[in-house]
């Protein structure tokens, strides 16, 4: 276990005397570890306001995504951001933001594919990368975000509904010399 990290382990022993109590404290033990490191896991790589993927975590998951598909010479769309978004908190304060950001990434893992992997770039930049997506692929899913981001009332704590809208900015290829930033940058243009 302690070679390995494989916290999964179950000791077993049919004793039922201290070398059985000492079995069952190290696997209540392991348990605990087998947790917390999933609890960690999760607060490491999630965003704690949308419950998307964070940036960091995006940013490995593309690269990953890229190796690959310049590996198998396929290629992959990614997505980006929000509309105004500084007049929202600016008109409804900052928790109305908030609450936007959380319903848009609602529509975003409603809308992507169940391999691909919506994340908050930044402030009110999200990213979805779109493993294996050609071009029509990309746009219809980038379309059918639009489109939902636009027909949604976002509901506001203090009654109010409000509308607003997104731009996603589509980017497919996969260049043996393309680097993660620069699918970033290009679908950011």
């Amino acid at each position: 276990i302690g070679f390995s990290k494989d916290y999964s382990t179950v000791l077993a022993t049919h004793h039922t005397d201290e070398f059985g109590e000492l079995c069952q404290g190290f696997n209540a033990m392991l348990q605990e570890i087998r947790v917390r490191d999933e609890k960690l896991s999760q607060l490491a790589t999630t965003d704690t306001l949308t419950g998307l993927a964070n940036r960091g975590h995006a940013l490995e998951s593309l690269q990953t995504m890229l190796t690959r598909a310049q590996r198998l010479g396929r290629p992959m769309g990614v997505l980006l951001d929000v509309d105004h978004f500084k007049q929202v908190n600016d008109t409804y304060g900052h928790p109305a933001g908030d609450q936007v950001l959380r319903d848009i990434a609602h529509i975003l893992q409603a809308n992507v594919r169940a391999y691909d992997l919506a994340a908050r770039y930044g402030g009110e930049e999200f990213l979805v990368l779109c493993d294996g997506a050609d071009l029509p692929a990309t746009v219809d899913m980038a379309e059918r975000i639009r489109a939902a981001v636009a027909s949604h009332g976002f509901r506001l704590a203090d009654g109010q509904t409000l509308h607003t809208t997104v731009s996603v900015g589509v980017y497919v290829g996969t260049s043996a010399h393309t680097t993660a930033m620069q699918l970033i940058e290009a679908t950011d243009q």
